[in-house]
């Protein structure tokens, strides 16, 4: 056996150890995580999206609290895409201003959430909004607790704009093309524009939203 595969098996022994020592001192189920590697991922991220650029941890990706609230040490915030997550979140130590809060299928009263939040002072960073039916869901919720009027703070929301193009992934992953059913249109955000969807006091426009696909192989799109 070569020096290089007993110092391998070494290795191997002691990462073993520790995760035993772990299970013993945490029980089990435990959530061990190589917090070298999320450091070095972080350091890709930002080097490659220097200040001004946003830094949003997706809670999706990995929920634990404790992998949120070392990003936000470094300045990231968190998006996240439920309630649960939100909660996630906040637990991390993360305040609503640096939390944003994306995804599909949102629950009108996860929607009332936002607005009671920015109501209370303690607006999200942004809420993106899928579909003008969402929009309008949004819009009812906030005319129900009278958002955005006595000093009341509106919902700052991004509204996301299917770009229609053909991403290098697979067909179940590509949200950006054309066919897609996510997102919405430039026409159809210009008639919500025109319509004067983006009027109503409880809301405040802040941008678009634009996801071209997951699992890329390449970003030519």
């Amino acid at each position: 056996m070569s020096l290089a595969a007993v110092a391998a098996l070494r290795g191997i022994e002691h990462v073993s150890s520790s995760l035993v020592a772990a299970a013993h001192q945490y029980g089990t189920p435990a959530y061990v995580m190589d917090m070298v590697a999320v450091a070095q991922a972080a350091e890709q991220a930002e080097a490659a999206f220097p200040g001004p650029w946003v830094l949003q941890y997706s809670l999706k990706a990995n929920d634990l609290p404790a992998i949120a609230a070392f990003l936000a040490s470094r300045g990231w915030g968190g998006n996240v895409v439920s309630a649960g997550e939100w909660q996630h979140a906040a637990d991390a130590g993360l305040d609503n201003s640096v939390i944003s809060f994306e995804g599909i299928g949102k629950t009108d009263q996860e929607l009332r959430m936002v607005v009671r939040a920015a109501m209370d002072g303690q607006p999200l960073r942004w809420l993106s909004v899928e579909s003008a039916d969402e929009l309008q869901a949004l819009i009812r919720q906030g005319q129900n607790l009278e958002a955005g009027w006595h000093g009341q703070l509106s919902v700052g929301v991004l509204v996301r704009l299917n770009p229609q193009v053909e991403p290098e992934t697979t067909a179940g992953l590509a949200v950006g093309r054309p066919a897609s059913k996510f997102g919405l249109t430039a026409d159809e955000v210009r008639q919500l524009s025109l319509a004067g969807a983006f009027d109503d006091p409880g809301i405040c426009l802040r941008g678009v939203h634009v996801h071209v696909g997951s699992q890329l192989a390449g970003v030519q799109a």
